[in-house]
Parts: C-alpha cells; structure tokens; sequence
C-alpha cells in the first residue's frame, strides 16, 4: 500500500508559474491602478473569490478522480432558493434547511448513479443533472429573485466578523476541510489511486463505485455551501447564479495543479487557480475594460499560464527519464 501513498504528491515546481504569474499581476495593477492593492479592493478580492474557490474545493475532489462536474454551477442555487422559497411560506427553519440541502445532495448522488450505474461519461452524466437542477430552481423561484427572509442566514453566510466577511471564513474552512481529506485521509488517498489507474485501485482492494458515489456527495455538500455563501450576499436569493462559474471552477483546479485525467490534486493550488482568475478580472474592471473583451483576455490569460504549467512539467518528466 506504500504505493497508494505516493499519489497525490506534486513537483516542487507545479505551481511555480502560477506563483509567478500572480505576483507579477498583483505589480502590474498596483502599479498601472490607483486602489488596487488598497485595502478594501484587496477585502472586495477575496469576497469575490469565495463562492468560486468552494465551489472549484468541490470540483478538485471530482477532477481526483479523473471524472468532471459540470453541473455544480446550476446545483449552486438550488438549495438557497428551496430553503428562502420554504421558509417565506412559513415552512419552520430546520425543516426548509434540512430539505434544500437534501435537495442538492439528491443530485449530487444522481451525478454519481447515472455514472457508475448507467455507464455514461461524467460529462455527459453531470450536463443531464445540470439541466434538472436548472429547470428545479427556476420552477421553484418562478425564474424571479426570491427574499431571504431569515436574518440569521444572512448574517452567518454574508456578514462579518471582526471586519472578515464571512463568506473568507467559510472559504478559508472548507479549504482546511477539502486539504485535511485530500492528503491526510485514506479516503482521499484512495481517491487519487482510482484517478492514477483503476486497476491498480481495484486490485488494491479499494471499491470503486463506493469512493465515486462518496465524491459526488461530498461535491454537493461543497456545492450547497458555497450556494449559501453566494445566495446571503443579498437579500435575495437567484435561481441560476452559478451557472457561468462552472468552467471556471475547473479552471481553477486545473490551473492549480490538480490533473484532468484524475491522480493528482492540490486544494491550496485550486485556491491559488482562483485568486489568479479573480485578480486578473478586477484588475480589468479597474481600467473600466468591456465585460466581453475581459472574457478574452482572461481566457488567454489562462492558456498561457496552462501552457507553461504543461511546458514545465513535461521538461521535469524529460529531466527524470534522463
């Protein structure tokens, strides 16, 4: 089993070009900016950056073991609209809480049935409950913004504590929580083992569909929180508010070191992967640049990082056959 161990742990230099390209980012705007690296802009980063980087923790645990999930960013809302939808009719707290995140947790498990049951390819799988979870929400919210009527939940997802948002508390947890699973469990060992080779898991003894069924679930349970955390920055709550974070929640997971094709990740690198895209977007918010011209630059911004992450490895590779 010594071998199981081993998966998981990256180069030294994995990341080098992400450290670099955010250091150099952070100059520039400073720079070329007049508030960048002021203090509220630095707070406004990572607010913005929360709901993101829980949502891509989620996706790490999924990318592990060489599947994808592109349907998180429509399962974000669903448990926020079930639960401000429940309660604004009277439903009692612990009842409407109970059955929103059981709700996205149902979906989550359906991720993983229609995968190691049905067969089908996870991306096909997932973009099938993605379009559930879409229809869900929007039947639910009758595609109209929904009032989060209970103070408490605004407060612990979207206010503050000691001048924190909230919102950098819980990110900052879940990013304890996805790290502390991912290397120092043999849950998340083994998830490595399936994603390097799953002959080699099933020889080890390891149960399979189990582990993927488990990923899935504990995906939603990312999922439902950073939906929270989304949801309470308002007071009203948004049937579709995470459908454009999908791609990027992959993008930041795989910018951060965590392989597509399963057997390797880094939680720390996925939350690096999401400040890098955040701050390249603020900083072009900052020079008042279109929203549709941002679109590019950012996703030639992040091919160029990708590449030199692929460059680097495949030299490191070069250098150990040598």
């Amino acid at each position: 089993m010594t071998q199981v161990r081993k998966f998981g742990r990256k180069s030294k230099h994995n990341n080098l070009i992400l450290y670099i390209a955010i250091l150099a980012l952070v100059l520039i705007f400073s720079v070329t900016t007049k508030n960048f690296f002021s203090g509220t802009n630095l707070k406004a980063i990572l607010q913005s950056m929360a709901t993101l980087s829980v949502l891509a923790f989620g996706e790490t645990f999924i990318l592990s073991i060489g599947e994808t999930d592109i349907s998180n960013g429509a399962m974000l809302s669903l448990s926020p609209v079930i639960f401000a939808a429940l309660y604004m009719r009277d439903v009692p707290f612990l009842p409407a809480l109970i059955l929103g995140i059981l709700a996205t947790l149902a979906l989550g498990l359906l991720n993983a049935l229609v995968i190691v049951k049905a067969g089908l390819p996870s991306f096909i799988g997932t973009l099938g409950v993605s379009g559930v979870a879409m229809g869900l929400t929007r039947i639910i919210a009758n595609n109209k913004p929904i009032l989060m009527e209970h103070q408490g939940m605004l407060k612990v997802f979207g206010g503050e504590t000691a001048g924190i948002p909230n919102a950098v508390l819980w990110m900052a947890a879940m990013l304890l929580i996805g790290d502390f699973i991912i290397r120092r469990t043999r849950f998340g060992r083994n998830l490595l083992c399936i994603g390097d080779n799953r002959e080699a898991a099933m020889i080890y003894g390891i149960r399979i569909n189990r582990h993927v069924i488990l990923a899935f679930l504990l995906d939603a349970v990312f999922v439902t929180t950073a939906g929270f955390m989304e949801c309470c920055r308002s007071t009203y709550v948004t049937a579709g508010v995470g459908e454009a974070l999908v791609l990027n929640s992959i993008v930041a997971s795989v910018i951060g070191g965590t392989a597509v094709s399963g057997g390797r990740a880094n939680m720390v690198g996925t939350f690096m992967g999401a400040l890098f895209i955040t701050i390249v977007a603020n900083g072009l918010f900052m020079f008042a640049i279109s929203p549709y011209l941002t679109n590019i630059i950012v996703g030639l911004v992040i091919i160029v990082v990708l590449t030199g992450n692929a460059l680097m490895s495949n030299r490191e590779q070069e250098l150990k056959r040598t």
